[in-house]
């Protein structure tokens, strides 16, 4: 299956246009300043507009907003990519 990056207040799109076809997985930076270095890091947020939206995103994610779309929810640490991928795998093929 297609792994695709979206934005969580668009998940509407989605789920309209995918009715059961979904397996929503959302990963949440360890925290606001490792999102920030992210995104600093290969120039992606060079006006820091991805970064406001970011935060925006995170307040309506820990409010319950997305809630009803989310299969599971994850955080990605750092250094642990190869387990956080495992808790990703084992939850969709089971």
């Amino acid at each position: 299956p297609p792994i695709l990056d979206w934005p969580a207040d668009k998940m509407d799109v989605m789920v309209n246009n995918y009715p059961n076809d979904l397996h929503v997985i959302y990963i949440e930076p360890e925290s606001l300043e490792e999102l920030a270095l992210r995104l600093s890091k290969d120039g992606r947020d060079q006006d820091g507009q991805r970064f406001a939206k970011g935060q925006i995103e995170l307040e309506n994610y820990i409010s319950g907003l997305y809630d009803p779309f989310i299969d599971l929810k994850i955080v990605n640490k750092s250094g642990q990519a190869k387990e956080q991928a495992l808790k990703i795998y084992e939850h969709f093929v089971k």
